[in-house]
This record gives C-alpha cells, structure tokens and sequence, in this order.
C-alpha cells in the first residue's frame, strides 16, 4: 500500500486529519509527523510516496523540508498544505514543491489531489527515472527567449500582451505559469483558462516575481546530438496555434493552446534531468528508422508523453490538458461528435510536421476512417496547418 506522509507542527491540524481521514476509504496509508526532522526521519526509515507539508514550521519550514527531501528522497511528490497568504512563502517552495494546497481544506478535494498524484506516478515505474524526474524541479528554458522575457518583466511599461506572448512561446515558463493557476493558494477561478487568463488574473506585479526571483527554469545546455532547442520551441508554438483554432473559441480552445505548448515537456524533462539515456533513444531512433516513441519504449522503459503527463500530472494540471499530452502520439482520433482537445493536440501535433501527413491506420484500409468521416473539415485543418506552418512566424 502507498504511504502518505502529513507534516504539521499544530496538533489540532494532524487530529484534523487523522479524523477526516479515518472516516474514508483510502487506497493508501497515513503517516504523520510534526516537525520536519521527524518527518525527515521518517522518509530516511521506510517508504514514503507522497509528502504533504505545512508551510510555516519552527527550525525547519516547509520549503527547507521539501528541498531536503528532493536531495535525498526525489522520487517523492511533495505537496504543500498551507493556511499562509503570503504569496512569497509559496515564492520559496516553487523550486521543490509540486502542487500547492490551501488550508482551510476540504477533505475531498485533499483526498482527491493525493490520489491523483498516486496514479499518475504509475504512468513512470522505473525508480530510476523516478529519482531523476524528482531531482530538480525546473526545465530548459530557450535562451533568447527568456532573456528577452527577463528584459520585459524589468521595464515598468511592458504591457499585458507583451508578457503573455513571449510566456506563450516558452514552454518551460508556461508550465510553471499555469502550474500557479492551476493551484488552489492564488483561488484562480476555474473560469480563468488559458496563459492570458491566469497572467491577467496573477496580475504583471506577481507573474514578475515569479519569473525575475524564482528560480523556475535553466537554459539549455548545448550540445545534445540531434535536439534542437530552436526547433523544439516552434514546433510547440505551432502545435499550439493549430489546436486553438480547432476549437475555435472559448476556454477549450485556450486549453488546447496550452496542451499544445506542453504536449512535448516530456522532452525536455529528458533532455535536462537524462540527457545520456535522451540521446541513446535518439540513435535508436535513427539507426532504426522507427519511431521517437518506440525507441523510447526499447530504451528508457516509457515514452517522452507518459512522462510529460507524469509531470504536469502530479503538478495539478487540468486533467483534459494531462490526457492530451499523454496522447499527442496515440490511436488516429476519429472526428465523430465535436472536436476534443486530445483529438485537436493530436491531430495539430502531426500536421504540425506535415500538413499533408497521411492520417490512417495503415493496418487497415489505404483511406483511413478519419479521411471517409469529414474529408472536408480534414481538408479544412490541413489548410489551417499550411497556414500557420509555412506563412506565420513561430
């Protein structure tokens, strides 16, 4: 049985959540601790697969626990449980921390986000790739892209629109952006979809903070044979554009715009955190002229989707943006019924290469069900993808 570890220096919270818990049918154990010695103690002593930490504890606080538990235990989603409003104490946890949960809290909801975390943990049984996955909490960011968003946020005159395109264009800035609106510390509406929903919402002064002081994203390191950085951040950009307007309007579409952004983060958490056993499923790939996916699979034992979904999983995200994700590279979407946002990341994601790529099973008949189903609204995305792909700047 999976083991939950609950840190918190007031008792009255930890009986709290032994009653609460008692009451429910749990697929998993709790633990409990009041200081974060003990709970580091714990961790050190037996198995522990999730860590759910108060913020404001004596000697040592939650963000000093939650990074001495990524250094020594990575493999453990850490989750911060916190009645603090001061937005500079979840500032601090950003670097180690994966979902951040407000108190007072509703037992449902916490039951909820902790079975969430479990299971998406399962889409990655390696304990190694576990670890490494857990060991930072950032990702790769393009250079002249975030320099030029570090330069924006520094001039008092930016506007909205110049801050939410450049955050667009930059998927590891993204994730952590929406990461924040996709919590429940800044009570973001869920109305609010979309980066421009969540910026305007945080306000510029906050999105500021975040990007200028915490330590959210690295540069790419140079010299991974046969990834491309440049490449790797137009071709989101494009994937994004195209899903978006499949959807045509509404908080949907801004979704897919997102999941279009984050379909390939998987990759850049290989790329950052495995960048040997990245560039082994590569040369698989060329050697064997088969699939990025299967060698994957052959190599690392999972795909760069499952673990992109892994990620944005166990940071919270809209289950209809991780299951998009997970299935940028899955089954051809048949069209029956209205455009989803898996269908739409899907199908932008293989026009994005090709606008003219064959959309088929080629198992099956040469014209694939999707061509026979709605060859015009096909033919409709394929003019979409030509536009954006060969006429508009990424």
């Amino acid at each position: 049985m999976s083991r939950v570890l609950f840190v918190d220096d007031e008792p009255l919270v930890l009986r709290t959540l032994r009653r609460t818990l008692s009451a429910r049918a749990l697929d998993w154990e709790p633990l409990f601790a009041e200081t974060g010695e003990e709970a580091l103690a714990i961790v050190d002593r037996e198995p522990v697969d999730v860590i759910v930490s108060d913020m404001h504890m004596p000697k040592m606080d939650g963000a000093a626990l939650l990074g001495r538990i990524q250094e020594r235990h990575p493999e453990i989603v850490r989750i911060v449980l916190s009645g603090q409003s001061d937005a500079r104490l979840v500032f601090r946890s950003v670097p180690v921390a994966h979902q951040f949960l407000t108190k007072p809290f509703e037992a449902a909801m916490l039951v909820s986000s902790i079975d969430r975390a479990l299971v998406f943990r399962e889409l990655v049984a390696s304990p190694v790739i576990r670890k490494a996955l857990g060991s930072d909490n950032r990702l790769p960011a393009t250079p002249r892209t975030y320099t030029a968003l570090t330069r924006a946020l520094s001039r008092d005159d930016v506007s909205l629109t110049q801050i939410v395109e450049l955050i667009e264009r930059e998927p590891a800035v993204a994730a952590r952006v929406a990461q924040l609106g996709s919590s429940s510390f800044f009570r973001v509406p869920a109305s609010v979809r979309g980066i421009r929903g969540i910026v305007s919402y945080l306000g510029i002064d906050v999105v500021k903070t975040l990007v200028l002081t915490v330590e959210l994203a690295t540069v790419f390191a140079p010299g991974l044979k046969g990834f491309s950085p440049t490449t790797f951040q137009a071709h989101s950009l494009r994937v994004a554009h195209i899903a978006r307007r499949m959807l045509e309007r509404g908080a949907d579409a801004e979704d897919a715009f997102l999941a279009g952004v984050l379909h390939d983060v998987g990759r850049l958490v290989l790329v950052s955190r495995c960048p040997a056993l990245f560039a082994r499923a590569l040369a698989a790939k060329k050697s064997s002229g088969g699939s990025l996916t299967d060698a994957e699979r052959s190599v690392l034992g999972v795909t760069h989707a499952e673990i992109g979904a892994y990620l944005l999983g166990i940071w919270g995200f809209p289950l209809d943006v991780v299951d998009a994700v997970l299935g940028h590279h899955g089954e051809p979407a048949l069209p029956a019924g209205p455009m989803t946002i898996s269908r739409a990341v899907y199908l932008a994601n293989l026009l994005a290469h090709d606008p003219d790529a064959a959309i088929e099973d080629e198992e099956s008949a040469p014209q694939s069900e999707l061509e026979a189903a709605d060859s015009t609204r096909l033919a409709q995305y394929r003019e979409l993808a030509r536009e954006i792909v060969y006429t508009e700047s990424p």
